[in-house]
């Protein structure tokens, strides 16, 4: 009967742990964090400036995020972390806020929303329409209402802490999390990328509301450019490309005409973007205009307007049902596993596998809905693929690239009576003592394999390397070696039995001509 023992703590297990398999002192901390706060570490997700972050999976088996406050943060750095921590838990429920669940003071961490869709820094490669670009920073400024309501601002927001939702809306992190005048010298030169879009009072560490507006106009100079903002050149761009956007920008970044609450800039945003919207395909309501008399004229432009339109209407697409490329798949793996188990020394059935392969490889893109012009060059791709990878080739043990498992491979299927070599490579094999009378070997290379005592009688070599084969005691009668290559550096001895016209030298050679009497 066993007893139970008390469990060691994270630390002590890892100074358990030989030297290079013990994790760092950061990993430590986070795992005795997540055991306080009951998550199960998964791996690292990333790092911020003064936070790791971690991604694990709660007791519910739901992902979640747990951040740990850095231990070379100072007590003041490390309090106002936790602090803002603990501000965002009644704010829970609050549309494009990170929800943070769980606070510990203890061990400097929290566990907050698992968002893995990127971040707005990841807008530059969705192309979106500008309506859809200020529809998103709108998003932006209704969160950052609710924030201001309750008191808290955000003090550092940037395109890498709005993050993106799986429907790709904005959720706000950090906020009140990090003090670039306190922590980052003001981020001068954007290093953080926080600078960029830092009002002055944020640089002197004392954000407000206005610091958050003035930081909301460099985010729509951002999405606007596709590049983070820059100086006065930005306002012309953004003019010259959104004349409505631009005012907006300007007001957001003017020390004595900025707008006097995020409530407003969002009015202002909402108004910007109706503006721009008739130029990006959004339904506008206009007052019908009186439909003309239907005319010959005007019955012939229709009809001419519905075969342009037929015309230009995307090509019908077309698959197979799923199971048509599951089955296809499986029988790739199938033969792939029949070429390496089994010996396909025929070269009929090895072309035959081939083929079935490039036919299985195409079946396998039969399943993608896509018109015909790129089916077909599905298919001409899955053939490629199919002959270029040629996995019967190389999983087959007489095709592989490895000398040792072909030589194993070609004498397991001659004590199987197998005999027909033709073309093959078996460099190095070993065939002492098989029965290869009658044999097919033309055309093989057998250069350094043994056939030390073999019957190699009546065998047909036309075209046979027998480079530095060893020849010892091996039956050759009947064999035409004239019509071999290298067989004069192969080796031999006195039992070898060899055909007229050759023998074997004092130096155990074979040699072509008649013996020298003794």
């Amino acid at each position: 009967m066993t007893q139970d023992r008390p469990r060691p703590a994270s630390g002590e297990r890892a100074q358990s742990l030989p030297a290079a398999a013990r994790p760092s002192a950061e990993h430590v901390r986070a795992l005795a964090a997540a055991e306080a706060l009951g998550v199960r570490l998964l791996k690292k997700f990333g790092q911020r400036p003064l936070m790791s972050v971690w991604l694990g999976e709660d007791t519910t088996g739901q992902r979640a995020l747990l951040t740990v406050v850095d231990a070379c943060g100072t007590p003041s750095e490390r309090a106002r972390v936790i602090r803002a921590a603990h501000a965002l838990v009644p704010l829970t429920g609050v549309n494009g806020l990170q929800h943070v669940h769980r606070v510990l003071d203890d061990v400097d961490a929290f566990t907050c929303d698992f968002l893995g869709a990127g971040s707005a820094a990841d807008l530059v490669v969705l192309r979106w329409s500008i309506a859809r670009r200020l529809a998103f920073v709108c998003q932006v400024c209704e969160a950052l209402v609710a924030l201001h309501e309750a008191g808290v601002v955000h003090g550092c927001l940037c395109p890498d802490n709005v993050l993106l939702n799986d429907d790709l809306c904005p959720v706000l992190s950090e906020v009140g999390m990090v003090s670039i005048a306190e922590s980052l010298d003001g981020d001068v030169e954007n290093f953080f990328g926080y600078g960029a879009y830092a009002a002055g009072q944020a640089r002197h560490g004392a954000p407000t509301t206005e610091s958050d507006i003035y930081s909301v106009g460099r985010l729509i100079s951002f999405v606007t450019l596709d590049k983070a903002p820059g100086d006065e050149a930005d306002f012309a761009e953004i003019d010259a490309r959104n004349p409505d956007v631009a005012p907006v920008v300007r007001r957001c970044s003017s020390a004595t005409q900025r707008y006097t609450s995020m409530a407003e800039l969002l009015a202002a945003l909402q108004i910007c973007r109706q503006r721009v919207a008739p130029t990006e395909g959004d339904v506008v309501n206009r007052p019908a205009a009186p439909r003309p008399a239907p005319t010959a004229s005007r019955v012939a432009e229709k009809a001419e307007s519905r075969k342009a339109w037929a015309a230009r209407a995307p090509a019908p697409k077309t698959g197979a049902p799923p199971w048509v490329a599951i089955v296809s798949a499986i029988t790739v793996v199938m033969l792939c596993v029949v070429g390496k188990t089994v010996l396909v020394a025929s070269a009929v059935l090895l072309l035959a596998l081939k083929l079935i392969v490039a036919v299985a490889a195409v079946g396998v893109t039969a399943a993608f809905r896509v018109t015909t012009g790129a089916r077909v060059g599905l298919s001409l791709a899955a053939l490629g693929v199919a002959f270029v990878a040629d996995p019967i080739g190389r999983f087959s043990r007489f095709e592989s690239a490895d000398t040792v498992a072909r030589g194993d491979a070609a004498r397991a299927f001659v004590q199987t009576g197998g005999k027909d070599l033709r073309k093959k490579r078996f460099q190095k094999a070993d065939f002492s003592g098989q029965d290869l009378e009658d044999a097919q070997l033309g055309g093989a290379d057998l250069t350094a394999a043994s056939f030390a005592g073999a019957k190699l009688n009546n065998a047909h070599v036309d075209g046979t390397s027998f480079m530095l084969a060893n020849m010892a005691g091996a039956n050759l009668t009947g064999v035409a070696l004239d019509r071999a290559y290298g067989v004069e550096s192969a080796s031999c001895n006195t039992l070898t039995i060899l055909p007229p016209g050759w023998f074997c030298t004092a130096g155990l050679k074979l040699k072509r001509g008649v013996a020298a009497p003794l």
